[in-house]
């Protein structure tokens, strides 16, 4: 599925996977813990857990354990970007940053590239030498930079990123 934005992306994660849960709050004065659930039940249950610079992320779809310069509270997480809150990822399933392939977002990305940059090539010639092919996962698509990367984008390297966006399971779906 392709999203227009962020905002978009979470409304649709919010309403197709949570639809009815309800966050419960508890503090001991040292860590704050968010617990996230349709009342009830455990299906979709996660778990925040705020305890000084970090947050651990526990439940059904995956742990993960964010880390600031900074005593952290749930309501400061709660407002963060999330590119920057994806940053802030130092373990997870997916490893740092919590990130997944987007392929759509990685052709978008160099379509628009193509008619706009006079130092890439055509999006027409792309296609014909297998580059939109290659965007559908990324290991297939650093294979193809690395056959073709210089001859269309001159320091490729900085392309083999153009496809990641946070994973849905990092998106804070408990923030207002």
């Amino acid at each position: 599925m392709t999203y227009k934005s962020d905002a978009e992306r979470e409304k649709w994660i919010r309403a197709e996977w949570f639809p009815n849960h309800r966050a419960t709050v508890t503090n001991d004065g040292v860590t704050q813990r968010l617990l996230w659930q349709k009342l009830g039940t455990r299906i979709n249950l996660v778990s925040y857990y705020a305890h000084l610079n970090a947050l651990f992320v526990i439940g059904d779809l995956g742990e993960a354990i964010y880390q600031w310069g900074e005593v952290i509270t749930l309501k400061w997480v709660a407002g963060l970007n999330l590119d920057y809150f994806a940053g802030k990822c130092v373990a997870s399933g997916t490893g740092l940053g919590y990130v997944e392939w987007d392929s759509a977002l990685a052709c978008k990305t160099v379509q628009e590239a193509t008619a706009t940059d006079d130092d890439v090539g055509d999006w027409s010639q792309f296609c014909a030498a297998g580059g939109s092919e290659a965007c559908w996962n990324q290991v297939g698509w650093c294979d193809w930079l690395t056959d073709h990367g210089e001859d269309w984008f001159g320091n490729w390297v900085e392309w083999t990123t153009v496809g990641e966006r946070p994973s849905l399971r990092c998106t804070p779906t408990w923030s207002a």
